[in-house]
Parts: C-alpha cells; sequence; structure tokens
C-alpha cells in the first residue's frame, strides 16, 4: 500500500515538474509562505503592530504545531520523494524526514486559527485557497508524496482543534497560580518535552538513515546533506515556547498589552521589536556554539527562550516605558 503511495505520488510530481520552469519558480514563492521562518517573521508584527490577543494565540499554536510536526516526523521515520527516486528533482533543500508535511500542518492550524478568530467568510476561503497552494507547491517541488500533505492537514486540524478546546480551561487554570509557579510549570514542562523527543530520536537513531537516502538527495541538493535525526529543531520549538509563554504571563500580569495606534507608532513597533529578535537569533547564533553535545543544546534553549522572552515581554515593556504602546484596555 504505502509503496503504491510513493509511486503514484512520484509519478504526480514527475508530471508537475515537467510543465515547466516558470511553473516551477511561481511554486518556489508560494512554498515561501508556509516556512518556519516566514511565521516567525510575521507573528511577532501581528503580535506588536495589529492584535495583540491574536497575535499571542498565533504564536502558542505555531510554536505547539511546530514541536509536534517535528515529534511526528521522527515517529514516522519516512523519505521524500527525491531521496529515493532519482528522477524527482527536490527543487528546495529538506533535510528533516517527510511525513507528515511541516507545511501542509503548519497553514491548517494558523490560517484555521485567523479564520476561526475573524469569523468571515471570505478569510476562510483565502485561508482554504492557501493551505492547498501551499501543499500543493511542496508536491510540485519534489520534497513531498501527497500522503505527507494530507497527514499535514490532519494534524494541523488536530492541533487546532486541541487547542481550541483547552484554551480556555488551561488559561483560567493558569490565572489560580502565581507567576512563579506557571514559569517553573513552563520549565518543567519544557524539559519532559525535550527528554521524550530525545527518547523517540534514540531510537530512530538505531534505525539509522539507508544511504540511498543521502546519495539521492545529495544529487538534488550537493550543498545539503541530510541530517534529520538531529535535536536542533525541536529545541528551538520548544525553547521559543517556553520563554513566549513566560514573558506573555508576566506582562499580562501587569497590565497587558495592546497593539493598537497609529501607523507610524505601529510601523515603528515593528522595526524596533525585529531589530531585536535579528540581534538575538542571529548574534547570539554567531557566538553560541552549534555542536551536538549538551552545552551546545543548552545554549540553543537560551538563544531561543531569549528570542520568545523578548517578542512578548521585553519589546512590549520596552513600547509601554516609551509610549510607543498603550496597556489593554
Amino acid at each position: 500500500m504505502l509503496e503504491f503511495l510513493f509511486e503514484s505520488s512520484i509519478a504526480m510530481s514527475l508530471f508537475l515538474q515537467s510543465l515547466g520552469e516558470g511553473v516551477l519558480k511561481v511554486f518556489e514563492y508560494i512554498s515561501l509562505l508556509g516556512t518556519e521562518d516566514f511565521y516567525f517573521l510575521v507573528m511577532p508584527g501581528l503580535f506588536w503592530s495589529v492584535d495583540a490577543v491574536l497575535g499571542l494565540r498565533v504564536g502558542v499554536v505555531l510554536m505547539y504545531t511546530v514541536t509536534a510536526n517535528t515529534l511526528l516526523k521522527w515517529a514516522f521515520h519516512l523519505p521524500r520523494p527525491y531521496w529515493i527516486d532519482t528522477r524527482v528533482r527536490g527543487l528546495v533543500a529538506e533535510s528533516t524526514f517527510g511525513a507528515p508535511s511541516g507545511h501542509s500542518q503548519f497553514n491548517a492550524s494558523i490560517y484555521g486559527l485567523i479564520a476561526h478568530a475573524l469569523r468571515r467568510r471570505w478569510v476562510w476561503v483565502l485561508a482554504i485557497v492557501l493551505v492547498f497552494l501551499i501543499s500543493f507547491s511542496r508536491i510540485v517541488l519534489g520534497v513531498h508524496f501527497y500522503l505527507d500533505v494530507l497527514l499535514g492537514w490532519a494534524f494541523g486540524i488536530l492541533v487546532l482543534w486541541s487547542f481550541l478546546r483547552w484554551e480556555k480551561p488551561v488559561l483560567e487554570w493558569l490565572k489560580g497560580r502565581s507567576l512563579q509557579a506557571n514559569i517553573i510549570l513552563l520549565l518543567v514542562f519544557s524539559i519532559v518535552l525535550l527528554a521524550f523527543g530525545a527518547g523517540i530520536l534514540g531510537f530512530q537513531e538505531r534505525i539509522g538513515i539507508p544511504e540511498e537516502w543521502v546519495s539521492n538527495a545529495l544529487l538534488s541538493q550537493p550543498e545539503e546533506v541530510i541530517d534529520p535525526l538531529k535535536l536542533d529543531d525541536l529545541i528551538t520549538s520548544v525553547g521559543t515556547f517556553f520563554g513566549f509563554a513566560a514573558a506573555a504571563l508576566w506582562l499580562y500580569g501587569r497590565g497587558g498589552y495592546s497593539a493598537a495606534g497609529p501607523n507610524w507608532q505601529r510601523g515603528l513597533r515593528f522595526v524596533i521589536g525585529m531589530l531585536g529578535v535579528l540581534v538575538l537569533w542571529q548574534g547570539l547564533g554567531i557566538i553560541f556554539p552549534r555542536n551536538a553535545d549538551l552545552i551546545s543544546y543548552m545554549l540553543r534553549f537560551v538563544r531561543y527562550a531569549l528570542v520568545g522572552l523578548w517578542i512578548a515581554g521585553g519589546a512590549p515593556w520596552l513600547f509601554l516605558r516609551f509610549g510607543l504602546a498603550k496597556p489593554s484596555e
């Protein structure tokens, strides 16, 4: 059954890739709209300058769905089309396992949340079209089977449903506890997630990666050696979640934050905020080691926790302090 799904999907990718370079270039651009980096740029701007409450919710769902996707990819341990068939061109470099598709899952969760929050028919239509096009682009680019896409949609919807189901009960539960207790709880939860992920990774390392996958992938992307069995992505999402959630609890315990204001304030907040993100994200990325050892992993967690703290705590405090924003009404 799995072999049939792979072969039929490969046939689809080969046909789509035969339509011409112009078509492929269009889908490369469409694919960019579903990347983690794109969301990590857009989400802070949404929080700082458009709608703080929606921005916070999008941030939490983003890190929830990214973390879940990382764990699921390790659990499924499935290849990408260009890893197993050299006729398929991998038009973008991808080092992680294929299923479920991250682009499909992230977009189903994020655009689904935005459409649910805004409750307008045209937003739902736009969200569905974007999710489909971004997901379809991954088949065109040779980096996903349609099985990966379908699994991504299913898990993305599951993430969204579970968030909407438990959002209010969890918030009410957290409100009944002190900030210190909640931060300790977040830290313990983060450590448990990382330990769970390390356990899955340790099991999968015994299975290993077929050499054929590695050599085939290099034919399409000679400068990108696939390395799907690494802890970095999980540390990134969990570290960012810890910092983001801890800062949000602190901020809203002190009166909150409103993204309202004239356009010049909104624009200035975005510029200042992104400068801080770049300093912490890229600056510390240059300073901190990136080896596969405990010290490097701990520093990576600290680095991304600081990014999360800045987005939901440091930047809003700065905006409030210098009159660029007001507390929640």
